[in-house]
């Protein structure tokens, strides 16, 4: 068994490009989709206890995979609403697009192309594709698109997605709307043009994706069963 170390002494502010640390390695992204099931946590969990991937959870996937090596959540709101929850799992990587909560709780900073230029957001959601200057990402529009570029800096060979499945069918998440001022995925199709453009260019760079969500509209990566995949 693969032994995984947890910080515990006080996170600091990191503001530096994001390290291949993660180099030839499967990642597996959990978003918070309504397919995601309690056998695909189960099944992620025990190769990740086995050594056989990283798990990444995006938003409130922390709550059904506290034992990942890292989390990204995109905005102060959500941040000031969970970090002393999230603090209790020590999960050891935690990213952010904004500089504010990055500096107030110790969060690894992931600016867009323009970083702390005011234009931040916008370029980073009108970006194409994703970034391959692993100083910034490219925001795509949702945290899931933003967690996908994270993990690609992280340098993983082989990036399964769950829960990513960008429609409103059987609801927005598999838990309930975020409380106001957080947005609750409001026009998912968006989402999909992102993904079209990256998919050519992960393929270019050696990067396997692969769809472990049924159902997803995500259609530019193969469709497999997590249990086949890991």
């Amino acid at each position: 068994m693969t032994v995984r170390l947890r910080p515990n002494d006080e996170r600091r502010f990191i503001k530096s490009s994001i390290p291949p640390g993660w180099s030839g390695e499967t990642a597996v992204l959990i978003a918070c989709g309504p397919s995601v099931t309690k056998a695909q946590i189960q099944t992620i969990k025990n190769a990740f206890y086995a050594g056989n991937c990283r798990v990444m959870v995006v938003n409130r996937a922390y709550e059904i995979a506290p034992f990942a090596d890292a989390m990204y959540a995109a905005d102060e709101a959500f941040w000031t609403a969970h970090i002393e929850i999230v603090r209790d799992t020590h999960i050891p990587l935690l990213f952010c697009a904004e500089r504010h909560p990055c500096e107030k709780w110790g969060l690894w900073w992931t600016p867009g192309p323009e970083g702390e230029a005011n234009g931040s957001a916008a370029a980073g959601h009108m970006a194409i594709g994703i970034s391959e200057d692993p100083s910034y990402i490219h925001f795509g529009l949702h945290s899931g698109f933003q967690a996908l570029n994270v993990a690609f800096h992280l340098g993983a060979k082989r990036i399964v997605l769950v829960g990513y499945d960008a429609h409103h069918n059987g609801g927005k998440h598999f838990h309930e709307d975020h409380p106001e001022p957080m947005q609750n995925a409001a026009a998912p199709h968006m989402w999909l043009t992102p993904y079209t453009q990256a998919a050519p260019q992960l393929i270019a760079k050696g990067v396997e994706v692969i769809n472990c969500s049924p159902g997803s509209a995500i259609r530019n990566f193969p469709f497999a069963t997590i249990g086949a995949v890991l």
